[in-house]
């Protein structure tokens, strides 16, 4: 993943390439969702009604966060709203890029926000882990 990044922000900065078409978008998004929906059994449907409740709670809380947080970073930041907002998602940078293309945000600073956000989890979060498996466990 990280050499196609690579690739594709070289072919994008020397200009030689236009964008992926939107159909090409689609079938992507129609083929990743047959990937994620095949590995779906009736188990696991008839358990997620006890999942209601978690999942709603933390649905709200992500939509507070990406708001609230995304209404400070746009002010501080000078960073359109709408953006902020996908930077602060929970989804992963290629998510976030199909998500960005289908509200029309064409922006360079989320996918380096996103980035960053994944360098700092994967930088910071071991650290906190052990500190917290040392003074809990």
């Amino acid at each position: 993943m990280s050499a196609a990044l690579i690739v594709t922000a070289a072919i994008n900065i020397s200009g030689k390439c236009s964008g992926m078409p939107m159909w090409l978008r689609r079938v992507a998004q129609v083929i990743s969702g047959c990937c994620i929906g095949s590995g779906i059994m009736r188990e696991q449907v008839l358990r997620m009604r006890q999942m209601i409740l978690p999942a709603v709670l933390l649905c709200l809380g992500y939509i507070v966060c990406c708001i609230g947080v995304g209404y400070i970073m746009s002010k501080l930041f000078h960073i359109e709203l709408r953006e902020s907002m996908l930077t602060l998602s929970p989804a992963g940078a290629t998510e976030m890029a199909l998500i960005a293309a289908d509200l029309g945000v064409e922006s360079a600073n989320l996918v380096v926000l996103q980035l960053c956000r994944l360098v700092g989890v994967m930088v910071l979060f071991p650290h906190i882990f052990r500190l917290i498996v040392t003074v809990f466990g």
